[in-house]
């Protein structure tokens, strides 16, 4: 069992790519990356399942040891959703309608001081989705120790779709 520092060390120690075609995180290990071996890329899950397809945005979150990956739901579909990946069992999980409902995550940050995830989510949804009805893109700002949103504003006003960079 490694600690907490050695898993997190691991964490820095490699690359995490989110790729398009069912939001997949994958991790490439600069160590025994082959350039000619696709192979050498490791899935470390998708979101099929959760109805999710291109992956938008990346934060790591070294207090809980997670990474966080924001996504635009399927083709036809307006329901995205928040991956969290818990590097210290290698277990995620979605969150979609807990965000907000017929909400599309594409950016995401996560603050060390406040310790809150910052999502900006857009209005358009999968490719060939009808308008889901929002008219803005949100802010929105989630606990990830209870995995709840603690508010939800519109930082942009009703003309802007997304908040598409959050740094």
């Amino acid at each position: 069992v490694r600690s907490r520092r050695q898993r997190q060390m691991c964490i820095r120690d490699r690359l995490y790519l989110g790729s398009y075609g069912h939001s997949a995180l994958n991790v490439l290990d600069p160590a025994t990356y082959d350039p000619n071996r696709g192979t050498t890329v490791s899935p470390l899950f998708d979101g099929e399942a959760a109805g999710q397809d291109r992956p938008f945005g990346l934060a790591y979150n070294p207090d809980r040891d997670e990474i966080y990956m924001g996504s635009v739901a399927i083709y036809g579909q307006t329901q995205g959703g928040l991956a969290i990946w818990d590097g210290a069992t290698g277990e995620h999980e979605w969150l979609t309608e807990e965000i907000g409902t017929d909400e599309n995550v594409v950016s995401v940050a996560y603050n060390p001081t406040d310790k809150m995830v910052y999502i900006g989510t857009t209005v358009d949804g999968g490719l060939g989705s009808e308008p889901s009805g929002n008219t803005a893109g949100k802010l929105i700002i989630l606990d990830p120790a209870t995995r709840t949103v603690v508010r939800a504003l519109d930082p942009a006003g009703e003309e802007r779709e997304g908040i598409t960079g959050l740094m």
